[in-house]
This record gives C-alpha cells, sequence and structure tokens, in this order.
C-alpha cells in the first residue's frame, strides 16, 4: 500500500528532476555552443593573423612590380624608342633606382629584373639585381641569355618565356633557380607597348622565407601549420615531402584535394574540416594567398575541444549535484507534508515556466510549512545553478571581467546598431607588455598578478565603459558616451604606463605596462566593427614595436 509519504515523495520528484534535468541539459548546450564557437574562432583567427603576415609580403612584392610596370610603360612611348641606346639607358637607371628604394625594405626579395624583349633589345641590354646578404645592398649581375638558353631548360628561363606566352601577371610555383642555385618563388609580369610585348618585370623571393614563417606557426599543443596547393600537392609539410599529392588525411572518403576546392572560397572563414590522419582526429582551417597557394592550420580535435571538455563535465557535475540536493529537500519536505495541494501545483507550474521569482507562501510552522522552505530554498538553487552557469559562460574567471564570448556578443550588438544608424563608438584595444618574459622569469602566478593589475588599473580608467580580456594577455573596451567624448584625457591617464617593463626592477609583475590601441568609427574607413577593431589593434602593435617590440600582423 503506497503511503501519503511516498506518494508525495513522488509528487516532488516529479516534478523536480524534469526541471533540473531541463535547466541542466540547457546550460550544458549553452556551454557547449560557445566553448565551440570559441575553439572554432581560434583555430580560425590564427589561420588569418599568420595567413595576412604570408599575404602581406606576397602582396607588397606583386604591388612592386606592378607600379614599376605601369612607370616603365608611360615613359616608353613606343617600342622603336628601346632601340635608342641613350633612351633606353635613361629608362633603365629610373628603373634600377625606383626598385632598389622600393624592394629593400621587403624582406625575402632576392632578386629584381627587368628584361626587354630580346626581338627589340640584347639580352645584354636588360638588367639583373641579387641581393648581397652581407651588405643588404642589391648588385648587379649579367643578365641571362635567355633566346640562347631557349625554353630547353627552364628553370633558368621559365620566368620569361611563360608569362611572355600567357600575357599575364603571375606567381611561379617554388623551383630552384638555375642561375642562382637557391630555391625560391617568383612573381612576374609581361610589359606590353601599343599591344606588343616588351618585357618581363619581376622579382624573385627566397621560399626559405616562407616556409620559415609557415613553420614558425604554433598552433596549440602539437598543431602545426603547412602550405598546399589549389589541387592538394604539398609545397611544404612537416610529415610529407615537397610535391606529394593526396596526402592521407582524409577517411570518409575525401582527399586533400576535395577539401581544397571546397574550402578555396573565402576559406579561412568556414567551418573547421574534420579529417583523420594517421588515427587521429584533426582540425583544419585554410586561408587561401594570392599566388593560389593555401595555407593550412592544423591540430588534433581534442587540444581544440578540450576546454568545452572541461566545461561540459564541470556543468554535468553541478547539475548532478543539484540534482541530488533537490532529491534530499524533497524527501525531507515530504515527510511533513501538510501543505495544501492547490497551492503547491501552482508554484511548481510556474517555475517549469521558468519562473525563479516566485515564493511559496507558508500557510503554518507544521509539516507544510516545512515543505514550504524546501519548495522556495530549491528555487533559489535552481536561480543561482543558473547564474553560474551564464557567468561561467561570458565572465574570465583570472580577472573578474568580461571574457571573449561576452566580446562576440558585443561586437554582434554593436554591428547590429551600427546598420541601424548609430556611429559614436571606439573601440581601444591594450597588450600587456613582455609577460611572456615575466611568465619565463618568475612564474605563471606573477604572470597573473601583471594581468590582474592590468584590468584593474583599464576598469579604473574606463569606468563607464566594458572591459573585456580577449586573450592571454589582450584587453579590449568599447567606448561610448563619457568615455568616448573624454578619450584624450584617458588616453593621457594611461601614458605614464605606456612604457617598457623593467625585468631588473624589484617586482616588476607589479609594473602596469602596456601598449595601446585605440580607433573611432570613421565611416570613410570602417564598413564593419571589425573594421574598427582591426584599426586599433593596428595602432597599438605600432606602439608595442615604437616600444622595441616585434609587432605582429593582424
Amino acid at each position: 500500500m503506497r503511503t501519503i509519504r511516498s506518494e508525495a515523495i513522488a509528487y516532488i520528484l516529479s516534478i523536480v528532476i524534469p526541471l533540473v534535468g531541463y535547466f541542466g541539459w540547457t546550460d550544458v548546450y549553452r556551454v557547449s555552443q560557445a566553448e565551440t564557437f570559441f575553439a572554432q574562432n581560434t583555430m580560425t583567427r590564427l589561420c588569418l593573423n599568420s595567413g595576412y603576415q604570408l599575404e602581406r609580403t606576397l602582396t607588397r612584392a606583386e604591388d612592386t612590380v606592378r607600379f614599376l610596370a605601369r612607370a616603365a610603360t608611360n615613359h616608353i612611348p613606343n617600342l622603336e624608342a628601346l632601340s635608342y641606346r641613350d633612351y633606353r639607358n635613361t629608362i633603365k637607371d629610373h628603373l634600377i633606382d625606383s626598385f632598389s628604394d622600393a624592394v629593400r625594405s621587403i624582406d625575402g626579395i632576392e632578386t629584381f629584373y627587368v628584361h626587354f624583349s630580346e626581338k627589340i633589345v640584347p639580352g645584354k641590354e636588360s638588367f639583373w639585381y641579387v641581393r648581397n646578404h652581407q651588405t643588404g645592398r642589391f648588385e648587379a649581375h649579367e643578365p641571362t641569355d635567355v633566346e640562347s638558353i631557349g625554353e630547353k631548360d627552364l628553370s633558368r628561363t621559365g620566368w620569361y618565356y611563360i608569362p611572355a606566352k600567357t600575357g599575364k601577371p603571375m606567381w611561379l610555383p617554388p623551383y630552384t633557380n638555375g642561375n642562382l642555385g637557391t630555391k625560391m618563388i617568383s612573381y612576374v609580369l609581361p610589359m606590353f607597348v601599343e599591344g606588343e610585348f616588351a618585357a618581363i618585370v619581376g622579382v624573385d623571393l627566397n621560399w626559405s622565407l616562407i616556409t620559415d614563417t609557415v613553420r614558425s606557426i604554433k598552433v596549440l599543443d602539437t598543431g602545426y601549420a603547412y602550405l598546399s596547393g589549389a589541387h592538394g600537392e604539398m609545397f611544404y609539410h612537416p610529415d610529407f615531402p615537397n610535391g606529394t599529392k593526396n596526402a592521407p588525411y582524409s577517411a570518409e572518403p575525401r582527399d586533400n584535394s576535395e577539401l581544397m576546392l571546397e574550402y578555396g572560397v573565402d576559406s579561412a572563414r568556414s567551418p573547421l574540416e574534420g579529417v583523420s590522419y594517421f588515427g587521429k582526429r584533426f582540425e583544419l582551417a585554410f586561408y587561401k594567398l594570392p599566388n593560389e597557394m593555401h595555407l593550412v592550420t592544423a591540430a588534433p580535435k581534442a587540444e581544440i575541444y578540450a576546454g568545452r571538455t572541461h566545461a561540459i563535465t564541470r556543468a554535468i557535475t553541478i547539475a548532478a549535484g543539484v540534482l541530488l540536493l533537490s532529491i534530499l529537500l524533497a524527501y525531507r519536505a515530504a515527510r511533513n507534508l501538510t501543505r495544501p495541494i492547490e497551492h503547491l501545483t501552482s508554484v511548481t507550474h510556474e517555475i517549469g515556466q521558468g519562473n525563479y521569482n516566485i515564493v511559496a507562501q507558508k500557510f503554518s510552522r507544521n509539516e507544510l510549512g516545512q515543505l514550504t522552505d524546501s519548495i522556495n530554498e530549491m528555487i533559489v538553487r535552481l536561480k543561482q545553478y543558473s547564474a553560474t552557469i551564464q557567468g561561467m559562460a561570458y565572465r574570465d574567471s583570472l580577472t573578474g571581467v568580461k571574457n571573449a564570448h561576452a566580446y562576440n556578443e558585443q561586437m554582434t550588438s554593436l554591428q547590429d546598431r551600427l546598420q541601424n544608424g548609430f556611429t559614436e563608438f571606439g573601440i581601444l584595444i591594450i597588450d600587456l607588455n613582455r609577460l611572456k618574459e615575466v611568465n619565463d622569469q618568475f612564474g605563471h602566478d606573477k604572470g597573473n598578478i601583471a594581468i590582474k593589475s592590468l584590468a584593474s588599473f583599464i576598469c579604473n580608467v574606463f569606468k563607464h565603459s566594458p572591459v573585456f580580456r580577449i586573450g592571454g594577455d589582450e584587453f579590449a573596451v568599447t567606448l561610448e558616451g563619457s568615455d568616448l567624448e573624454h578619450i584624450d584625457e584617458l588616453l593621457e591617464i594611461t601614458r605614464p604606463n605606456r612604457v617598457p617593463r623593467d625585468l631588473s626592477q624589484k617586482e616588476p609583475w607589479n609594473q602596469v605596462v602596456f601598449s595601446l590601441g585605440f580607433a573611432r568609427y570613421d565611416a570613410t574607413q570602417d564598413k564593419s566593427c571589425e573594421d574598427v577593431m582591426r584599426r586599433a589593434d593596428a595602432v597599438m602593435y605600432a606602439e608595442k614595436k615604437s616600444l622595441g617590440y616585434v609587432a605582429r600582423l593582424s
């Protein structure tokens, strides 16, 4: 025979367990979504930032060649003018000076040249300059006699014949230059005057500069980066020889070539691609470079989503604890059940609708009163539990300021307001100076002190603006209203702190020193909030570089 006590316990648990299960599952799902987005965004941003660095080198080389080709075309009225030695020498001197000035500051450029059409000008009358690595200067070398070599040795003449035939500027794939014995890539542009082929303008980049940059990219703990072609061939990979095609990455089956074709357009903004590599699951992000290569960042799936796994485990543990506590409270309340069932039904119905502000009315001090207290305590704990889970997802545990998830939502909100006409805002990017040295020399606990000190300083200066920790040593502030109006005074307050960190001082981790970049929305430059952030990031890294640190590209 079922007793009133057993019926009461069964009744209360039938309410408590679904509620805890529903809200526990909801919070676990939200944490999972937030952590998944953060992991994918981290991989994508790493690929983007690394791709920007390589793209900048390649684009600067392209721009230099195109600019000088246009300049040469403007100075040559017709092909007949090139046959006059004095006029030709004047053009050559002008181009050599311009080329030298343009490429001197571009790392990796080994040679530059203008080779006139040998149907018009003898090959020896062209010019070819090669960088002297001891002096850093470019020195004249005897131009290659392409007509005598012909197309039988394209390692020495491909830079001339291939673009001359296609009539289009192009990047040549990596090759060993037969004239210098150096592996390089070349950007060459055929120049035409009055529709007739006149010359090849080009530069050669040292291939080791590109591969060293890719090799230096650190992707989590055991990940790496590599370069692949549009059809899956490997130009650089730590595990496969150059030229390997269709490396055994995918087990679906879909080979690397198919992945590239699918994600080749704006690939870095696509979802990560899961593949199987030697029995281990990897996630890849892609970035298409100007020379049709693809920069790929790869890392084990377990490493990428380690934060998500930890957060889900923690959320499930909390949910289980709340459920156990709720069961104990329900059992205690059932022992003293005298409360009107109608009132309890009404209260539990409100809880099921998500109303955590309701308070159960206490009718007496007997068993009904005790049950009322238990239900009210359960409501408080559920509300605290929900708030705790939400706080874990949107607040930085070390500093107490908002985290990267909250920053992404803030940027989304700002973008929506921008599209509706709101333009009075700015973004501040702040980066702690020499945190790595503090961590390496004094320990991560001292580094944490430096991070928390910076967070406190930012909050004290920008009191009316939200502060976000968006990276290990990087913070962001979105400015509106009063702080935006007084930005000049606020920046002046920070000026004494924008200096290098002196590690020789006693307790250098207590120095609040950082680099800062600010950008206000400008309709002539910015199409989105991301553009404002990029400008602020660039200003910050320019300041960091002025302090003697090497700026990374964003």
